[in-house]
């Protein structure tokens, strides 16, 4: 597999955090600023890509956008507050979860989340499933969020668990042997966090559950839904979806 490197062209936009989006200047923007929550890592695939989709799909609907940096508890406070337009990269079971009205779903999904387990090469445990977590008294890490609880405290809550906040944190514990197994997804792999599965000293399963991160409206921005949708259509219709893919995720994504 060849070394992993992003477009340096996009990674720039990453230090832009908070910024609001350039729109070229002949096109009009609507009425307002439109404020949306990433719910990615900062420096994760998931959140590059996530950042150039959105970009796009504003430029399509002719509104300028901006990305508000927040915990995604805080984001949740907010959307159902109506301090924000919109999340993109939000789960359906965390929406259906919170019973809130606030989240109008545009469809469909706009890119899959694969969940995997690393573990150290050295580790005579074989680990290669969810349930070989719950089998065997080892210490897991994972990221903090819905996904990652539902994943480890609901369904393993007899193992001993760490909350980190990065996947970089997780493999670095795993290196010092601070945990046995790290619970993440693909989308959540930074530059760092990916060349440390490729020196070889750790080891990653193939995927073992997908789920679909989504982009979500807030319920005073449903009248944008059509447009928004619309825009998603042409952006899979044009080959751009597949091209951003392609380019961002090259050949690492973990089938």
């Amino acid at each position: 597999m060849k070394p992993w490197s992003f477009d340096r062209s996009l990674q720039s936009g990453l230090l832009m955090l908070g910024l609001v989006l350039t729109i070229p200047a002949n096109v009009s923007a609507g009425d307002g600023t439109l404020k949306f929550k990433i719910l990615f890592s900062q420096g994760s695939i998931g959140e590059l890509y996530s950042r150039r989709y959105l970009s796009e799909v504003c430029r399509h609907i002719k509104r300028t956008c901006e990305f508000v940096v927040v915990p995604g508890k805080r984001a949740v406070v907010m959307m159902q507050a109506g301090q924000l337009d919109g999340e993109i990269g939000r789960l359906d079971k965390f929406v259906q979860l919170t019973g809130s009205s606030a989240y109008v779903k545009a469809s469909p999904s706009y890119i899959d989340r694969r969940l995997l387990i690393a573990t150290r090469q050295d580790n005579p445990a074989a680990i290669n499933t969810l349930d070989d977590l719950a089998r065997r008294p080892i210490v897991i890490g994972y990221l903090r969020g819905y996904a990652y609880f539902q994943s480890v405290a609901e369904r393993y809550s007899r193992a001993p668990s760490f909350a980190v906040n990065t996947i970089d944190q997780c493999f670095a514990m795993l290196k010092i042997r601070r945990v046995d197994a790290c619970i993440y997804d693909d989308l959540e792999l930074t530059d760092a966090s990916y060349l440390l599965l490729q020196a070889g000293e750790l080891r990653s399963t193939h995927s073992l559950e997908k789920t679909y991160a989504n982009l979500y409206l807030q319920d005073k921005s449903r009248a944008l839904l059509p447009a928004v949708e619309k825009a998603m259509d042409e952006l899979r219709k044009s080959g751009f979806e597949k091209e951003l893919q392609g380019k961002i995720f090259s050949n690492h994504r973990i089938q």
